[in-house]
């Protein structure tokens, strides 16, 4: 299955999870998606760092050709059971069910970090699809405080 999703909203989560940690890591750390690793299977990553206007441009056509490598393979492998779901659509858990039997109630939307759960004042950062609970204005809440 893949997840896919705005390739500019996912350069901006991307960038903005853990303070640009993920970024930093990928980039610079393990990944070495910096046009800095050798070998011939890297030629064609490397080739897209250099023609970069800019990382954000870079990681935005990495997210894009990535993702296109991955239906390129799934069509050379048949046998494969391929499926793909955006993530900001808002029939995916329906779609789930219909095309995989995984029940829509399965189907999570999850936010990282404390500051979400503070925010909507619960205890989960996971919610049904659909089902955001509301943000809690903290103003108003401190207000009826004093």
């Amino acid at each position: 299955m893949l997840v896919t999703r705005n390739a500019t909203k996912w350069f901006k989560s991307f960038t903005e999870w853990n303070w640009g940690e993920l970024l930093k890591y990928w980039g610079q750390g393990s990944c070495a998606f910096d046009g800095s690793l050798g070998g011939e299977e890297m030629e064609y990553w490397n080739d897209l760092y250099i023609s970069s206007e800019s990382k954000r441009q870079y990681w935005i056509e990495f997210y894009e050709a990535h993702t296109q490598k991955i239906r390129e393979f799934a069509l050379k492998h048949l046998s494969l059971t391929y499926v793909e779901v955006e993530l900001e659509n808002d029939k995916l858990a329906e779609h789930l069910e219909l095309y995989t039997g995984v029940k829509q109630s399965c189907v999570q939307v999850c936010h990282p970090g404390d500051d979400w759960i503070r925010k909507h004042n619960t205890t989960s950062r996971c919610h049904p699809a659909g089902e955001e609970p509301p943000e809690i204005d903290h103003d108003v809440e401190n207000d009826n405080n004093n």
